[in-house]
């Protein structure tokens, strides 16, 4: 499959979506998926949008590379299971612990990373 709009067509019919349901999953006027199928010029928007509101494979979107979809791990799988009941809690420490955590920069994250998980240790040692 030499095309990004011949996989985008194919994506759309592995799912079982129309055009139109396409389009307003990604938040686009609903001819634009015809145009897009035909060899319209797809913006990069568009790509990111695709891959992530179905968990294609942005590798295999543009080039046809590898699998269709992303591979979940049961670190994602386990993750988006305590997100979603940390959204559904009344927990505000956590869910600002967890936002103020992803706003850090890369050096304070590995900080914050070796203090957990000396805690971590020594806590599993009594």
């Amino acid at each position: 499959m030499a095309e990004i709009n011949e996989r985008i067509k194919v994506l759309r019919e592995r799912l079982g979506l129309t055009q139109t349901a396409l389009a307003e999953k990604i938040n686009r006027a609903p001819n634009t998926i015809n145009q897009y199928e035909k060899g319209k010029n797809i913006p990069d928007r568009t790509i990111l949008d695709i891959c992530n509101a179905f968990n294609v494979n942005e590798v295999w979107l543009r080039t046809g590379s590898g699998e269709m979809f992303r591979q979940e791990t049961n670190v994602d799988v386990e993750l988006a299971h305590q997100v979603g009941r940390l959204i559904k809690s009344d927990d505000d420490f956590t869910k600002r612990l967890v936002l103020e955590y992803l706003k850090l920069p890369p050096e304070l994250k590995t900080a914050f990373e070796e203090f957990v998980d000396k805690l971590y240790q020594e806590h599993k040692k009594e």
